[in-house]
């Protein structure tokens, strides 16, 4: 498990305080992947992860704010120009594909499948699912394809 590796890298390990996260929580320096430590010293693999436990945890809407501000770390990029606002999306190279991230946390894995919440979504507009439409005719060609 990831639990495990870092574990072993403890030593390599550099635990810093961040503005970005919580006042009793730590950020991980040393490693190829960023790990948050929270007050109880429960590991997270990342900030998405970070986020979810937040949420569930009902911690203070602005520090999860101050959080979600920084997903772009990890590559997942706000693009109101092309997804609803709110959401970000992310690139996977290997899949060749974006995966999108909603203002609830939730992880939608393909465009089809955004442009369908999006279109069964009362909270969206006809702009917003025009907006999709447009993005899925356009997103593989090479200018929008983001590593």
């Amino acid at each position: 498990t990831w639990t495990g590796e870092v574990k072993k890298s403890s030593p390599k390990i550099v635990w810093k305080k961040d503005d970005s996260l919580p006042s009793d929580w730590l950020l991980s320096s040393g490693l190829e992947n960023e790990i948050i430590k929270d007050s109880k010293g429960s590991l997270f693999e990342g900030r998405k992860e970070a986020i979810d436990h937040m949420i569930k945890e009902h911690c203070s809407p602005s520090d999860i704010f101050k959080l979600w501000n920084t997903l772009h770390i990890e590559g997942w990029i706000s693009d109101e120009e092309n997804i609803p606002t709110g959401w970000k999306r992310k690139y996977y190279s290997g899949k060749k594909q974006h995966h999108y991230l909603s203002p609830m946390m939730e992880v939608v894995k393909s465009s089809k499948n955004l442009l369908n919440i999006v279109q069964s979504g009362k909270e969206y507009t006809e702009e917003e699912i025009t907006k999709v439409q447009n993005w899925m005719k356009k997103e593989f060609e090479p200018e929008h394809i983001t590593v």
